[in-house]
């Protein structure tokens, strides 16, 4: 007569609090996560078996109230975790757990699944502190033209005059993509009284800088009329960026035209539209994003990576 197999499969997290995990099946493999490895893969029983989940903790700092779950699906099979907790494991401490499965005899012989789950309360980590002003200040003034774009992004988000006399400046400079990256972070950053640095462009000959500025006022929720008017661009990119930047003020009679967008060739137009419609929640346009950050140039790769960024920040 077969006998029932358990099939032990590891595929969640969990936890209380701020949990943080990664479940893998190989304990050599991940060296930086809370990962855990069965004993065994598969288990053929009669009436209870027991084995062991073993943990190790390969976080540089202490995690507190680990707890491994076994679950499963088919009525007639009771799994039991002991111990129920781990009060405590330093770096690099390894532990295990023990789960004792138990089959009545209604279960027929056959696969059966155990999914294990492990999840930890706390991570001895010191909370991450917001960079000073002068800090910001300070990465904004030197260094390469990213981490000042990052930096003046970051004070104009906070109104500081300095965060925008650097994204002034990098916008009228005459490095193109330095300046395109300027004009999304005076969007990103969320402040309206910045917009007179994105009109200022809407006039330059110049479609990739004009398409940016207009992304930048859609972003602020401003000039929703004179966007309008952009949506008959002769350039594709500006036209996509005006159907975008009306998607970002919620009319959602553009998101037609924005899917007709995510089949260019072009990929900034791909990006803009992605950008669009992953605004309004729309799985087509993250899913152009995602592409986007892993193929192409790599102006291409940070434009999609600013998009995904700030759509996050909306949830």
């Amino acid at each position: 007569m077969k006998r029932p197999m358990l099939l032990l499969c590891v595929v969640s997290v969990f936890g209380a609090g701020s949990a943080f995990g990664h479940l893998c099946n190989n304990i050599y493999r991940t060296p930086d996560r809370l990962i855990v490895k069965p004993e065994r893969e598969v288990i053929t029983l009669d009436k209870s078996d027991d084995f062991r989940i073993f943990v190790q903790n390969n976080y540089p700092k202490y995690i507190s109230d680990v707890r491994l779950t076994a679950t499963t699906d088919t009525p007639g099979i009771s799994v039991q975790v002991t111990p129920e907790v781990m009060g405590k494991m330093d770096p690099g401490q390894k532990g295990q757990f023990v789960v004792k499965v138990t089959v009545g005899p209604e279960v027929a012989s056959g696969r059966h699944t155990v999914r294990i789950g492990i999840g930890a309360k706390q991570v001895g980590f010191r909370p991450v502190k917001p960079a000073s002003t002068e800090e910001l200040r300070k990465a904004a003034s030197r260094g390469n033209k990213s981490h000042m774009v990052l930096a003046a992004e970051s004070l104009a988000r906070r109104k500081d005059p300095v965060g925008v006399k650097v994204l002034t400046d990098l916008v009228r400079g005459s490095d193109r993509e330095y300046a395109a990256r300027a004009l999304r972070s005076v969007g990103k950053a969320g402040d309206p009284g910045n917009a007179d640095l994105a009109r200022g462009m809407l006039d330059s000959r110049d479609g990739l800088l004009k398409g940016h500025a207009i992304l930048a006022l859609g972003l602020l929720h401003v000039d929703r009329q004179r966007i309008q008017g952009f949506t008959r661009d002769q350039d594709e990119f500006v036209r996509a960026c005006a159907l975008a930047a009306q998607a970002m003020q919620k009319d959602d009679r553009v998101l037609p035209a924005l899917l007709s967008s995510l089949r260019s060739s072009n990929a900034y137009v791909r990006i803009a539209a992605g950008w669009g419609l992953a605004y309004n929640a729309r799985q087509e346009g993250i899913d152009v994003l995602d592409t986007a950050l892993g193929v192409g140039e790599a102006s291409t790769k940070i434009m999609a990576g600013d998009a995904l960024v700030q759509v996050a920040s909306l949830r």
